[in-house]
Parts: C-alpha cells; structure tokens; sequence
C-alpha cells in the first residue's frame, strides 16, 4: 500500500563559492532581487547562467547592474 505524501515545493537554497566570480555577492545580489520582484531574480539567474562563461571578477558589478535587479 502506498503511503500518501504532503504536498511539496522546490526550495531554492544559495551555496556560493566564493573563490568563483564573487559568489556571495552574486547571491546577495539574486536574494536583492527577488525581493523587489520574483521574476527579476530569474531574470537575473536566466542571465548569469547563459553568460557565465563571460562574467568574470572584473565585470560582474557591471553585469549584475545590466540586469536591473537591483
């Protein structure tokens, strides 16, 4: 017999790394967003993802401030 299981959501848990691309401020910049407005973190998350391979050290500040999230 099955057991019934509650109801679930995914939860979204932040480990940065820091020694990667500024992690923590990359996290504190995502949370920023959400706050303001769910759909500018992954609009955020989207960007950062598609374009990890360009943001560096020296221009995340900037790309983070491309995205509008905060």
């Amino acid at each position: 017999m099955l057991r019934t299981m509650p109801a679930s959501a995914p939860v979204f848990k932040d480990f940065p790394l820091e020694q990667l691309h500024r992690g923590t401020d990359a996290a504190i910049a995502g949370r920023c967003a959400y706050q303001q407005d769910p759909k500018a973190f992954w609009k955020m998350y989207d960007s950062s993802t598609d374009n990890q391979e360009i943001i560096s050290a020296a221009n995340a500040l900037d790309a983070t401030q491309e995205w509008d999230g905060c």
